[in-house]
């Protein structure tokens, strides 16, 4: 190879670090990188106390956001969520049949599931990761939300392989369309 080759596969290789670092600090601080909605990881513990709706959920705490993001909010469970969209409708209770059109990102912003084309699938929310079971009773029909998921309230530290690796946080940004 040429040291101008040589030259040439070393910049491409900066860059692309670069562009990686940059892709974190976008995420850590909440903002989008992508238009079809990645999601960003908490922030720091704020000190206003939020409080969850009359679906008797436990307390939430606010975290820092950049400018314009949607509000962090973090519960005692440690399961951190965005109200993107507010819903109007029902709510869910622990054992409900839902309705829900959804993405799953890993927190480089690589999609792992979502539903297909965009359309609603439906399960219990006693049947799925304790994440969605606690995240999707905060949410009201026609809610818009981002979760992101520690590892404990996800797969832990069996993962789901082979896309989910093990203690992995996992974003979701999940619409509510119904609940039966």
């Amino acid at each position: 190879m040429s040291v101008k080759s040589c030259l040439v596969v070393a910049f491409l290789l900066v860059s692309v670090f670069f562009a990686y670092l940059q892709l974190n600090k976008t995420l850590e601080a909440g903002g989008e990188t992508r238009s079809r909605g990645s999601a960003g990881a908490s922030g720091g513990v704020g000190d206003e106390q939020g409080r969850v709706g009359a679906s008797g959920a436990r307390a939430s705490r606010r975290l820092n956001r950049a400018p314009g993001a949607p509000e962090k909010h973090r519960t005692e469970s440690g399961l951190i969520y965005q109200v993107i969209t507010p819903g109007h409708g029902a709510r869910p209770g622990p054992t409900d049949k839902v309705q829900v059109i959804y993405r799953g990102y890993l927190q480089g912003g690589e999609e792992f599931d979502r539903s297909i084309a965009d359309k609603p699938i439906s399960f219990r929310l006693d049947q799925v990761i304790k994440g969605w079971t606690e995240g999707v009773q905060l949410m009201q029909v026609g809610a818009q939300y981002r979760f992101i998921i520690p590892a404990e309230l996800a797969y832990g530290a069996r993962g789901a392989p082979p896309k989910i690796g093990p203690n992995e946080t996992l974003i979701f940004e999940i619409e509510l369309v119904g609940v039966e």
